[in-house]
Formats: C-alpha cells, structure tokens, sequence
C-alpha cells in the first residue's frame, strides 16, 4: 500500500548563489578534558557542546545510529526519552531496532522496539529519518523505497515496556526523499540526503489519522521546499531556527548549520556553520528544557576501534547543547568586489594569484563560465572577484601568488580577517615587492 503525492525523484538540485563557508578554527588537539575521541572539530563546537546520552559498546555492537526524536513524558511519569533509530549489519533478522535512553540521565537505557516489515521479503529501513508528532511515530519506510511509515504512538510505548515490535499504520506514503525528517507542530519537515550537492526537503501536514498532506508554496503555485546543505543527515527545527546536520564519512569532519526558517533558500536563510565531530546524524529539540541533541554514528561497530578503518572522532551517542548557544552564532555576508595588482611578485609579466576565505580558494568564472581558482594579472591591472560567501565567526581572506613550487612560503602575500558587522573597504595584501588590494563590503 502506497499513498501518492510526491514529486519527481528527477527533481534538479538548487543552484547556489553564494559560497557557505563553516568556521574550522581549533586547537588540532583533543578537546578541553577529553569529552569526545579525537581532535577537536572546532572552538566554536567545543564551547557550545557536551556529552549527552550514550549507548554501550554491547548495544552498537550490531546497530548502527541514524536518526533521534525528542518524547517528551514518554511513559505518562514525568520521564522523558531519547529515541535513537538503528540499522542492523548481519544476522538473520534485519529489522531496524529504536533504542529508547534516558533524555536526563546519563547512561539510563528505558527499552528498546523493533521495527517490524510488511512483509518478509522487502528491504528494511536504513533508520536514516524519524519524527514524533500529532499521537504518531514516523520513520523511513524500505530502503531505497523514498516512503515514510507512520505507528501509532500508544503501540510504541506498549512496544518498548516489552522490548516487542511495532507494525506500520495505514499505507505507506510515497515522498521525494525520507533521509531525514522532522516535526514542528503539526507540520513534518523530510528531504533527501546528497552527497554531491544541496538538494531539497519537503513540508507536510500532519493529519490526525497520520496520513501526510503535502503544503503548497505561499500563493499555491507548486509544493512547500527547502534547499538543504550537501549531505544533510539530520533537521531539526525550534522557532524561527533551522537546524541541519551534515555528514560525508568516517574521515571528513562534520557540519552544523543554523539558518532563518522563514526562508527556503539557503543562500538568503543567513547560514550560520562551523564544524562538528565526524559522523554526525539526526538532531532532536527539547523545546521545554532549551536543549538540542545531535547523534552520531560513529560510536557503532562499523565506524569504531573494532573496525579496520576508525572513525576521525568516535562518539556513542549523542551531544547536548543550549538552543540559545546555537541560534545566534556571530557572522556574515562577505562581497568580494575587485582584486588589483599594484605591483607583482616575480619579475615576470604576469602572476598567478589565488584568493581564499577560510582555506578554500574561491571560484572566479572565466570567459567560457568556467570556474578558475587562480587568476593571471598584469601590473596595474585588476579583475572583477565578484563573489559572495556567508561566514560564521571570522572570515579570513588570504591572497596566495602560486608559484613553482606552489607551498613556497614566500608567496603567501598574507592573511586578514574580517569580522561580522556592516563595512566596507579595501584589504592591502604587500610582502617583499608585491602589492594587491582588495576591495570587500560585509553585512
């Protein structure tokens, strides 16, 4: 049983008119006394940031965490739960598995329920979305099958007393993407992970029978959506605040984002972003107790120090932090205007210069619309940047003259640093006899 009402799974990926720089600034050492594995992401993690609940090595020891939901007053007790989603490797019985801990007591594991299949035959759900809202449990159906499940919260409850399973109600509903999710109100927020690009989350209404309504865009002309960061893995929303999660493997660091919910495009949303711990998976708020949680995944069996390959940072389970610390990250919008050469590094006719914000050198289109990442200037001559970058914290600008060969110390012409606020003006870039300026306007 399918229920209809999704867009196209060809739907194109948003174009991005601006460049989302995260803030990566830390000690490249571990953590203030420890409180994760590994190096520390960054200070603006760190300070905001701390453990929460967590999972043994014996119940990672088959699963693996995807996505979490906040329960408030699960058992009608005052208690409150973390549901946190698993995904089962090996072994005969591949359903997933929703482990229930504790929200305010470290290390206090309340039961857990497994997720039935419709039938025997079908694929299971990779856990990867899940959302409580409106009497109801939803989770992504199959894999690969891009449809949501919805279960009655009463049979979750009942369910994890027993450490039972629980069966879906109603047809499943057929969605453009179901990689994460989650609920506000009675709306339910879902989209698509993509590891190449940004791509798009839907909003649904929440019916009482559990069934999911796409909403229309203001006005009615086509369905409600979000451009989400490349490899969002968790959403969460709290306010007037946004909150992704992104994620692109056991070694590459990950990616909080902060953005306006009023806004459906991410490149007007103000995009505040700094850098997480490896593995980062679904987010859950506790509005009533101003707290955020975001899980990981890197504490399983699969990504941990039992695997060949460990993860960069090995996390069991999930961090807490203030709602108030992560909605107002200091930032900006930086306009780069034009870059002149004053005078050139070498003796030659020309140099080869590449500018950068936070390490990343920027995108300068061509004559054929190409992306150049260095550009070739005569002496007193200047050539249009014309790029926009959001910036959270400080955005450093650095101008590189690249040389052979191109890590040569001396050709880095220096580095300023920009913080939020509105201004404008010109950045002088002079070593030995180089002379560049830069003209910028923040706001």
């Amino acid at each position: 049983m399918v229920a209809p009402g999704a867009p196209s799974a060809s739907a194109a990926p948003p174009n991005a008119t601006t460049t989302v720089r995260c803030e990566s600034d830390s000690s490249g050492k571990p953590p203030p006394g420890g409180w994760y594995h590994g190096e520390s992401a960054s200070y603006l993690y760190d300070r905001r940031f701390r453990e929460g609940p967590i999972l043994s090595k014996e119940q990672l020891g088959r699963y693996t965490p995807q996505a979490i939901a906040y329960w408030k007053d699960w058992d009608d007790s005052g208690r409150d739960a973390l549901l946190i989603a698993t995904y089962v490797s090996g072994g005969a019985d591949d359903r997933a598995k929703i482990i229930a801990v504790d929200a305010n007591t470290p290390h206090r594991l309340l039961g857990w329920v497994m997720v039935d299949k419709r039938s025997a035959g079908e694929m299971p759900t990779h856990a990867g979305g899940m959302a409580i809202g409106g009497g109801h449990l939803f989770l992504g159906g199959p894999q690969e099958s891009d449809s949501i499940r919805h279960y009655a919260l009463a049979d979750v409850r009942n369910a994890l007393q027993q450490k039972g399973s629980i069966s879906p109600k109603g047809a499943d509903r057929k969605v453009y993407g179901q990689s994460f999710m989650t609920v506000d109100g009675n709306k339910l927020y879902a989209g698509r992970f993509n590891l190449g690009s940004r791509d798009w989350m839907h909003r649904y209404t929440i019916k009482d029978d559990g069934r999911l309504e796409t909403d229309p865009k203001p006005g009615g002309n086509g369905k409600m959506r979000y451009e989400v960061p490349k490899g969002t893995q968790g959403v969460a929303k709290a306010g007037n605040t946004m909150f992704f999660s992104t994620s692109l493997g056991r070694n590459v660091r990950s990616n909080f984002y902060a953005t306006d919910a009023g806004e459906t495009n991410l490149d007007k949303a103000r995009p505040r972003c700094f850098r997480g711990p490896s593995m980062s998976q679904g987010i859950a708020i506790d509005a009533a107790r101003n707290r955020l949680f975001l899980n990981y995944e890197s504490g399983s069996h699969k990504f941990d120090d039992r695997a060949g390959d460990p993860a960069r940072n090995i996390i069991r389970g999930a961090h807490i932090a203030k709602l108030e610390d992560v909605t107002s990250v200091p930032g900006g919008t930086l306009k780069l205007g034009t870059l002149q050469a004053k005078k050139l590094t070498d003796t030659d006719k020309e140099d080869e210069i590449v500018v950068s914000v936070e390490g990343a050198p920027i995108c300068v289109k061509g004559s054929d619309d190409k992306c150049l990442k260095h550009l070739k200037l005569r002496q007193g001559k200047q050539r249009a940047i014309d790029a926009t970058v959001q910036f959270t914290g400080n955005a450093l600008v650095n101008v590189t003259e690249r040389d052979n060969p191109p890590d040569n110390p001396h050709d880095n012409l220096g580095t300023e640093k920009l913080t939020p606020g509105a201004k404008k003006g010109i950045l002088e870039f002079a070593k030995g006899r180089a002379v560049y300026r830069l003209s910028y306007e923040v706001s």
